[in-house]
C-alpha cells in the first residue's frame, strides 16, 4: 500500500505491472460460482503489441492475442471473456515472446459478472486503509468508470481521515468536494450518496470528531445535491460502539466491526435505498428528501433496538431476527 502510488492507478484501487516475457496469477474463491454462464471484464494497460492471454478454470480454457488501445488518452483497455461457467480457481497466464525492453503489461482489475438477464451489478471498489483523497489518486478514473455506467455511486470514506488524530484534517472538506466534482465531472446524471462514520474508539480513546464528520457530510450532501445515508445515527450514535461489542457485532478494537456487524450494516443500507424508493413513488410531488439530525441515540437506532429487546445478550442470529416480518426493522 502506497499513499502516494507509484504506478497509475485505475479503478479498482490496485493495480500489479510485469516486465517479465511470462507471468501469472491465480484467484481461489472459497465458495463455487453461480451455475451459468459469465463475462469477465478484465481491465489492462499495455504499452506492447505482443502481449498474449490465456485463462484457465476447471475445463475451461480461453486464449486471445491482447490488444493496445490507441484511441484511449489513459492507454486503458477492456478485455470482455465470455465462460459457459467457472469453477472456484482462475489461473490466468500473460505472455510476450517478443518483449521489448520497455514493454510491460499492468493488471487494473477483474469484474466477473452473470450474463442472466436482471438483478443489480454491485462494485466494491474500496481498498483498506485508504482514505477520501483515494479517488483523487486514481489516474485511470474517467476512462474505467466509464465502461460500467453506475446508476449509483456511494463514497464510503472517513474513518482513517479521522481515527488517528480525532479530528477533521483542515484540507478534508475541499478533498471531499473535489472528489465528488471529479465523479460528477465523468457521471453528471449518476447519483451520489455519501455515508457518515460509525461512532468508535481508537488505543481505548473515544473518537468524537465522528459526529463532526457527520455534521461535515451532512453539510456537504446538501450543499452539493448528493444523498445522505446518516450511519452514525443509525448505528446509534455517540457510544453505540460499545453496545454493538456487547452483543458480538463489533470485534474488540471497537473499529472494525464483526461479520455479522457488517451484514447489519449492509442489510440496512439496503433496506434504505428500497425505502427511500418507496418513499419516493408514495410522494412524487415532495420538493425533497431529507431528514432532520439527532445527536443522541435515535429510538429507532440498532443500539436501541438491541437493548429494548435482548438487553446486553451477545445474539448470533441477528440477521435472521432484522429480516422476521414480527420484528421491528424501522432502523
Amino acid at each position: 500500500m502506497q499513499l502516494s502510488p507509484k504506478i497509475p492507478l485505475g479503478l479498482s484501487g490496485f493495480v500489479a505491472r510485469t516486465a517479465s516475457d511470462q507471468a501469472g496469477f491465480s484467484l481461489n474463491f472459497t465458495q463455487q460460482f453461480e451455475t451459468g454462464p459469465k463475462v469477465l471484464k478484465l481491465l489492462y494497460r499495455t504499452n506492447g503489441r505482443g502481449y498474449r492471454l490465456r485463462l484457465m478454470s476447471g475445463s475451461v480454457v480461453w486464449e486471445a492475442q491482447l490488444s493496445h488501445d490507441e484511441k484511449s488518452s489513459s492507454g486503458s483497455s477492456r478485455l470482455d471473456i465470455e465462460l459457459p461457467h467457472l469453477a472456484n480457481v482462475i489461473h490466468i497466464d500473460v505472455s510476450n515472446p517478443a518483449r521489448g525492453p520497455e514493454d510491460f503489461f499492468e493488471l487494473h482489475g477483474l469484474s466477473i459478472e452473470n450474463l442472466t438477464p436482471g438483478g443489480v451489478f454491485y462494485h466494491n471498489l474500496g481498498v483498506g486503509g485508504a482514505t477520501f483523497a483515494s479517488l483523487l489518486a486514481q489516474a485511470h478514473f474517467a476512462s474505467q468508470s466509464a465502461w460500467f455506467s453506475p446508476s449509483l455511486i456511494i463514497l464510503d470514506w472517513g474513518t482513517n481521515d479521522l481515527i488517528y488524530q480525532n479530528n477533521i484534517p483542515q484540507k478534508l472538506e475541499q478533498t471531499i468536494v473535489d472528489t465528488i466534482q471529479k465523479v460528477r465531472a465523468q457521471h453528471p446524471n449518476t447519483l451520489i450518496l455519501m455515508t457518515s462514520v460509525q461512532d468508535m474508539y481508537f488505543r481505548r480513546r473515544p473518537i468524537n470528531a465522528a459526529w463532526d464528520f457527520t455534521q461535515l457530510i451532512r453539510r456537504l450532501a446538501q450543499e452539493n445535491d448528493c444523498l445522505f445515508y446518516d450511519w452514525y445515527r443509525v448505528a446509534g450514535g455517540l457510544d453505540a460502539m460499545r453496545t454493538w461489542y456487547a452483543y458480538g457485532l463489533a470485534k474488540p478494537d471497537h473499529v472494525h466491526l464483526t461479520a455479522a456487524g457488517y451484514a447489519v450494516k449492509g442489510e440496512l443500507l439496503g433496506q434504505s435505498i428500497l425505502n427511500a424508493v418507496a418513499w419516493r413513488d408514495a410522494n412524487p410531488d415532495a420538493p425533497r428528501l431529507w431528514a432532520a439530525s439527532q445527536l443522541g441515540e435515535a429510538p429507532h437506532s440498532v443500539s436501541a433496538w438491541l437493548k429494548s429487546t435482548h438487553a446486553f445478550e451477545r445474539r448470533p442470529d441477528l440477521i435472521e431476527l432484522l429480516n422476521s416480518p414480527t420484528q421491528d426493522q424501522s432502523p
